[in-house]
């Protein structure tokens, strides 16, 4: 089964810089090394910088040239622990017209340049994932609280009631921590 996930941040980790990838509203992610060079264009693509020209510009370029537009990107697991593998699938009335393999990094540049969703296998987050570490200030607590109940009133908006009723939970647990932190 796939996953619907979000490049969440760029970062340096203990085993090199990584693209942290996030299933919204959750707090399971999975790194996905890449080459310093490759992660700062990522980000730069993610918080919408297009400054500078690439073979992602070039590949969006020539898809709409061609009006054979990608309709999202899949990770899928390698042969190994840990390496992963990219395919960019190209649609066509939501029925798959074509797929290519793509670097990873490429993928996730052309994710960020185009808004293309990226999926991923569930097998891939649960094996590999990891947790966040929610911030332990209460003013983090707050602020955490507040995106929690944003992306709660858009998933009750959008009818995605099961990933609502997940971050709900989530927003009780850390009130709940709150409430016991005060009382001790």
């Amino acid at each position: 089964m796939l996953v619907e996930v979000e490049i969440w941040t760029v970062g340096q980790m203990e085993c090199g810089t990584a693209v942290i990838l996030r299933v919204p509203s959750s707090v399971r992610c999975l790194p996905i090394y890449v080459k310093p060079n490759e992660a700062k264009k990522i980000h730069l693509l993610a918080k919408g910088n297009r400054n500078f020209e690439g073979f992602t510009d070039f590949f969006a370029t020539f898809t709409a040239a061609v009006s054979v537009f990608p309709d999202y990107v899949e990770i899928h697991q390698g042969d190994k622990p840990g390496v992963y593998f990219s395919s960019i699938h190209f649609a066509k009335n939501r029925e798959v017209y074509f797929s290519i393999k793509a670097p990873i990094p490429f993928a996730l540049m052309l994710t960020s340049r185009m808004n293309l969703p990226i999926l991923i296998e569930t097998a891939i987050l649960e094996n590999f994932g990891v947790n966040l570490i929610i911030e332990k200030r209460e003013e983090g607590h707050t602020e955490h609280i507040a995106r929690l109940r944003e992306e709660l009133g858009q998933k009750v908006h959008e009818e995605e009631y099961e990933q609502a009723a997940v971050i709900r939970d989530q927003i009780k647990k850390i009130e709940e921590q709150m409430r016991l932190k005060k009382e001790s």
